[in-house]
């Protein structure tokens, strides 16, 4: 559209053009008159001439524009990136110094399990190895003695309590069974005392 501007008194002060429209937001076919004649005078092209003198001639700038844009994309798309810009040299340092702490801490707790592992005890004992799987790794084993296994509270039922609980009071009686039957054993193996009257009579004898 164009605007005319005037001054007091009714002089005119001249026309102020608009800027042409982008070519993707315009159809020359079903554009009236008047906004042909405001696209071509915007750029700068002769607005005389018959509607199908008009439409060919703002169909014929605007195929220029759009192959123009195309082109000025392509070479955009042609060009190498830019290269990325280099970190400050203070931030790589606290990387590589947290990096090789990380690292650091790892290897010692890789190196406290491998002992804990492989460390044999000095009297026989039953190897029991943690799962790797069981609790997200975080799972482990710890001696216990057998009373410490027999002092529960009755009412700890839950399933993992309970089966260790009867487990430790099953264990309990087959030692006890199990050293009652070794004490009876050696008393039955023992040498009979002899008499202490015939013990006596040896000695006069």
């Amino acid at each position: 559209m164009t605007l005319v501007c005037f001054q007091e008194g009714g002089e005119s002060m001249g026309e102020i053009k608009k800027d042409p429209t982008h070519y993707s937001e315009l159809d020359p076919k079903i554009m009236k008159v008047t906004e042909l004649r405001t696209e071509l005078e915007a750029r700068l092209l002769s607005p005389k001439g018959l509607k199908s003198q008009l439409i060919a001639r703002l169909t014929k700038t605007l195929k220029t524009e759009q192959d123009k844009a195309e082109e000025e994309k392509l070479k955009k798309a042609a060009e190498p990136p830019p290269p990325p810009k280099p970190e400050p040299k203070i931030e790589d340092d606290d990387k590589k110094r947290k990096e090789e702490e990380e690292k650091r801490k790892q290897d010692e707790r890789e190196r406290m399990a491998r002992e804990k592992r492989y460390t044999l005890p000095d009297a026989p004992h039953i190897l029991v190895h943690p799962s790797r799987v069981a609790k997200s790794g975080k799972f482990d084993c710890t001696i216990i003695s057998l009373s410490l296994l027999l002092d529960y509270r009755p009412e700890d039922t839950k399933e993992h309590s309970f089966e260790v609980s009867l487990f430790a009071e099953l264990f309990n009686e087959m030692l006890m069974r199990d050293f009652g039957f070794r004490i009876y054993k050696a008393l039955e193996e023992s040498p009979e005392k002899v008499k202490e009257e015939e013990k006596v009579g040896e000695d006069y004898l």
